[in-house]
C-alpha cells in the first residue's frame, strides 16, 4: 500500500489479499478492526475469499433448476439462465464473476446475488417494505426540529425521534 494516511476499503481488502498479512494494513485500519481479524486469522487460519466457497456455490447452481434459482432474493430479469450458463463454463470465482458481469449486474450486485444463492434466501422470506425501518439523522438545526415534529405527528410509524442539540449531553423529546 502506499504511505498516504487514508487508503480506500478496497486498497485494505486488496494488500490483505495479496500478502495474507494484516502489518501491511495496520496503519490503515482502528486497532479494534485490526484486533479482529487477527483473532479471526489466528481461529480460522485464514482470510476467507470468494474463491474458497467457489465450489459449494458452483455445486448451488448447477443442482438447481431454473425455476429454483428464479426464486432466490435478487434474482431477476432471467439473470438465472446466464449464472447457470456461466457457472457451467467457469473454474474460478473470479472466471465466473467476469463472465457473468454485464452493464446492468455490477460485480457487488452479483455478489450479493451469491450470497443469497450460498444461503438460499427466497424471495418470500425477504419482507418487503416502502417505509424503512429507521432513520438516523446526524444533525439538524431548530428549522428541522419543528419540521420533523409536525411529520411525526402525520406519521403512522412507531417513531421515537430523540433531538440533542449539539454540544449537550441531554435528549429532547418530541
Amino acid at each position: 500500500m502506499s504511505k498516504d494516511p487514508i487508503a480506500s476499503a478496497t486498497g485494505i481488502r486488496k494488500a490483505i489479499h495479496e500478502h495474507q498479512d494484516l502489518n501491511s494494513v495496520s496503519s490503515y485500519i482502528p486497532q479494534a478492526t485490526l484486533s479482529g481479524l487477527e483473532k479471526y486469522l489466528m481461529h480460522y487460519h485464514a482470510l476467507h475469499d470468494w474463491e474458497m466457497y467457489w465450489s459449494m456455490l458452483k455445486y448451488r447452481i448447477l443442482s438447481s433448476s431454473l425455476t429454483e434459482l428464479a426464486a432466490i432474493y435478487e434474482i431477476e430479469e432471467g439473470i438465472e439462465h446466464r449464472i447457470k450458463e456461466m457457472a457451467n463454463q467457469s473454474s474460478s470465482f473470479t472466471g465466473f464473476m467476469a463472465a457473468l458481469k454485464t452493464k446492468r449486474y455490477t460485480w457487488t450486485r452479483l455478489q450479493r446475488m451469491c450470497v443469497h444463492i450460498l444461503t438460499h434466501t427466497l424471495k418470500e422470506q425477504v419482507i418487503h417494505n416502502d417505509q424503512p425501518a429507521y432513520i438516523r439523522l446526524l444533525g439538524m438545526n431548530g428549522r428541522g426540529q419543528e419540521y420533523l415534529g409536525s411529520v411525526k405527528k402525520a406519521c403512522p410509524s412507531r417513531s421515537s425521534l430523540n433531538f440533542r442539540p449539539i454540544g449537550s449531553r441531554t435528549s429532547i423529546r418530541t
